[in-house]
């Protein structure tokens, strides 16, 4: 167990299962949390609390977890030795590879604590829902897609941030819109799918927020928290309750832009530990294929099919380092964000057939190098016709691959 403090006023303390952010002064918090959650100037504690393993450890869960937050709340706080008021985020990400950011700025701090899992659930905002909540429970919604369904499976995104400045209660809002903006932003560049629609994630099904800051009044002199004060006498930070409130934390302030930067450091840090996902790791054909049902196996025999045989077996053999081409997931993204962009009509949508070709076309001539075959790709995949749907998608940049990887090695010895 290892205690960090922020600024005077704030302990972190991080366990095996949980961390916990302790208020040694009055703090204002506002809060998903289903237990003691809202804007609340009452608790002592948030803790962020690892509930299980993200696969195959569901059993572990007592049945109250979900049906009753009050039930599961006293248990996490006697397990963990935590005051009553303590509003209490959970998640299956893996505790210890929390993220953590950090912004400072004339004597200003802001905070971002994340731990990250986007393997399960992730979604966009309006996919499809698999249940609502009824005055009799929940009701499952049976007319939704079987894989949309699965939206209870472990993953979730919770952000704690945690301002050492009292804010207005509207300027709290701000601050947790500003840092849910900055979550889908790292998701968007991200390119993580979701798993419900053929469409970029913006978060997951199960997200959950936090966002703390001392509650307006006298600066602290409390005797208890001196030591703290001392340890962080030479950060330049002040701790604990300032008279007068910031008013603002959007995206136009100092303090909007500091915790934007914070959060999404943070949320790239974890996502880096929990799931191996990086910027390096997200140039790959597979990754920006996998919201349109990608299936490795699938998508190597397709490509085959264009190709000799010979030809195929040396793809299959070196298919990793083919996926992770830049020139080639360039152009795969440019395709992608072309009929995205045509879906949400951006683009006519009678002008995507065209534009699919044009870039499946230039996409095989990127894997050879040879751009003065790009004609004759173009009119080799006419042939097959526009992608349509996520199928075909897959089935096209399938396509586009093998062309250019014959073209590459066009005489096997």
């Amino acid at each position: 167990m290892a205690s960090f403090y922020p600024y005077p006023g704030l302990e972190l303390v991080f366990s095996r299962l949980a961390v916990a952010a302790h208020f040694h002064a009055p703090h204002q918090l506002l809060s998903s949390c289903r237990a003691h959650g809202g804007l609340r100037g009452d608790m002592a504690c948030v803790c962020n609390h690892q509930a299980c393993e993200p696969v195959g450890h569901e059993a572990y869960l007592p049945d109250k977890a979900c049906s009753d937050p009050a039930f599961y709340h006293a248990l996490v706080c006697k397990t963990h030795s935590l005051p009553t008021a303590t509003a209490l985020l959970t998640t299956a990400a893996n505790i210890q590879c929390a993220g953590t950011a950090q912004e400072m700025d004339n004597g200003l701090l802001a905070y971002a604590l994340c731990t990250a899992g986007v393997e399960g659930n992730a979604g966009r905002a309006g996919d499809a829902a698999a249940y609502r909540e009824t005055e009799n429970g929940i009701e499952m919604l049976h007319d939704a897609p079987a894989e949309r369904a699965r939206a209870l499976k472990p993953g979730t995104i919770n952000i704690m941030c945690f301002i050492n400045h009292s804010l207005t209660p509207g300027a709290m809002l701000e601050a947790a819109i500003l840092a849910t903006e900055a979550k889908a932003s790292v998701l968007q560049e991200l390119s993580i799918p979701s798993l419900y629609s053929s469409s970029i994630a913006t978060g997951t099904g199960t997200d959950q927020l936090a966002v703390a800051c001392p509650s307006a009044g006298k600066p602290v002199t409390d005797a208890a928290i001196k030591d703290e004060c001392d340890i962080l006498s030479d950060s330049g930070l002040k701790g604990g309750n300032v008279d007068k409130p910031l008013t603002n934390a959007g995206k136009h302030s100092k303090l909007g832009e500091m915790l934007g930067l914070a959060v999404r450091r943070a949320l790239y840090s974890s996502l880096a530990r929990q799931n191996n996902i990086t910027p390096a790791s997200c140039c790959n054909i597979g990754h920006l294929l996998a919201r349109f049902g990608f299936n490795e196996e699938e998508f190597l025999r397709s490509a085959g099919s264009f190709i000799l045989p010979e030809q195929a077996a040396l793809l299959r053999a070196n298919f990793q380092c083919v996926f992770m081409d830049p020139a080639a997931v360039s152009a795969l993204a440019a395709l992608l964000h072309v009929r995205d962009q045509a879906l949400w009509g951006v683009l006519p949508a009678q002008t995507l057939a065209e534009m699919e070709l044009t870039h499946a076309a230039l996409m095989a001539a990127s894997i050879c190098g040879q751009t003065d075959k790009f004609h004759t790709f173009r009119q080799k995949m006419e042939q097959y016709g526009s992608a349509g749907g996520p199928e075909d998608v897959v089935r096209l940049a399938a396509m586009a691959l093998a062309l250019g990887f014959a073209s590459k090695w066009p005489d096997l010895p």
